[in-house]
C-alpha cells in the first residue's frame, strides 16, 4: 500500500526534545519517520525567499538532487513550503506499509497556518506537542545561536530583551523569536480549534527527560501501537557542543552554512571530530536572577496554557 500519506505530526515547540522523540519514533516497527526531521511542507508562511540572508545560507537546499539521488540520507532540516505535494510526498515513499507515517518540523507550532494546511490535507492525523519551561527554552535556543557567534550580546537576559523588542519576529527573520517562540497557549489553541482532541497529545519535556520510558510509553499508547520493544532511551540526541578553540569554532560555522560540504562527512568522521574538537557542556546553567527578570514575558501564557491544557505547570513557575 505505498499510497498512505503521512498521518502523524510532532509539531513543535523547538529546542523541547523533538529530535529525542523522533528518534524513538522512528525506532518502532510499525512508525516510518521522513528522512527529513524537518521539512516544513505545511508551514506555508515560513518561506526561504523572506529569511535573512545568513539563515537562507545556512538552510540552502537542493530537493530535486535529494530527492533524485534516491539515498535519502537522514537530514535534520529543510524547508520545502514551495515544493509541489508530489514532492513532498516522495520522502515517504520507502515506506514498509507502517501503520503511521510521521514528520517532526518544529515550526509547524509557530507557524500561523500549519495547523490548517495539515487539517486540510488530513482532518485524522495524529498531532504531537512537546512543550518545555519557555525560558529553560528560551535558554537552550540562545546558547545555540551564542555558540555560532549569532548573539547580541554577551548575556542571555540582556539578549532576551533586545530580541523582543525587534519588529521581524518572522522565522528566520532577524529576531531569533526567543520569547515568541515559548508563548505556548495560542499556538496550541490552533490545532485545539481543528483537530479532535482525542487525535492531540501534548507531552511536557520535564517529563521526557526525567522519565524518558514512561513518557514515550504513553505516546505509544496514545498511537495504539505496541509499547514493548527495545529503545535506548537514556542515549542523548542533539546534545549541547561547543568548540575547544576560535579555529574549530570558525570551521564549525563554515561547514553549517555550507550544505554540499556538511552533507559529504561521512556519520563515523563526524562522530569523531564532535569527540577530537568540542566538548558537552550540558551544566551550564541558568540563573535564577534570570528567571525573576524574564518571567513577567510568559506568566499569563502559562497561565493560560494550564487552562488549555488541563495540567499543573507548577513546575514552570516554581523559578519565578
Amino acid at each position: 500500500m505505498k499510497n498512505k500519506i503521512p498521518n502523524l505530526f510532532l509539531v513543535g515547540a523547538p529546542k523541547s526534545g523533538t529530535t529525542a522523540i523522533y528518534e524513538f519514533l522512528n525506532s518502532h516497527p510499525d512508525i516510518f519517520m521522513s528522512p527529513i526531521k524537518e521539512p516544513h511542507f505545511f508551514s506555508k508562511d515560513i518561506k526561504p525567499e523572506n529569511f535573512t540572508p545568513s539563515y537562507r545560507l545556512r538552510h540552502k537546499f537542493n530537493l530535486k538532487k535529494y530527492l533524485n539521488s534516491k539515498d535519502f540520507n537522514p537530514m535534520h532540516i529543510a524547508y520545502l513550503s514551495n515544493e509541489s505535494l508530489e514532492d513532498y510526498l516522495k520522502l515517504f515513499e520507502n515506506h514498509r506499509d507502517q501503520k503511521l507515517l510521521g514528520e517532526a518540523s518544529t515550526g509547524y507550532l509557530y507557524s500561523e497556518c500549519a495547523a490548517k494546511e495539515i487539517h486540510k490535507f488530513n482532518p485524522n492525523a495524529k498531532i504531537i506537542m512537546c512543550l518545555r519551561n519557555p525560558i529553560d527554552r528560551a535558554f537552550s535556543h540562545w546558547k545555540m545561536d551564542y555558540r555560532a557567534g549569532r548573539s547580541k550580546s554577551s548575556t542571555f537576559v540582556s539578549d532576551v530583551n533586545a530580541d523582543y523588542s525587534m519588529n521581524d519576529h518572522n522565522w528566520g527573520g532577524k529576531s531569533q523569536t526567543l520569547v515568541q517562540i515559548g508563548k505556548y497557549a495560542n499556538q496550541v489553541e490552533r490545532y485545539f480549534q481543528l483537530f479532535d482532541h482525542r487525535n492531540i497529545k501534548c507531552l511536557i519535556y520535564e517529563d521526557l527527560k526525567t522519565n524518558p520510558k514512561s513518557t514515550m510509553d504513553d505516546l505509544f499508547n496514545f498511537l495504539n501501537v505496541n509499547n514493548d520493544i527495545d529503545i535506548d532511551f537514556n542515549k542523548k540526541h542533539n546534545p549541547s557542543i561547543t568548540p575547544k578553540s576560535s579555529i574549530v569554532k570558525f570551521l564549525f560555522n563554515y561547514f553549517r552554512s555550507n550544505f554540499h560540504l556538511r552533507d559529504r562527512i561521512p556519520g563515523p568522521l563526524k562522530i569523531l571530530i564532535k569527540k577530537l574538537f568540542f566538548t558537552q557542556n550540558d551544566k551550564d546553567m541558568i540563573l535564577k536572577s534570570d528567571y525573576e527578570q524574564l518571567s513577567h514575558y510568559f506568566k499569563d501564557d502559562i497561565l493560560s496554557l494550564e487552562s488549555l491544557l488541563n495540567v499543573d505547570l507548577s513546575k514552570w513557575k516554581k523559578e519565578f
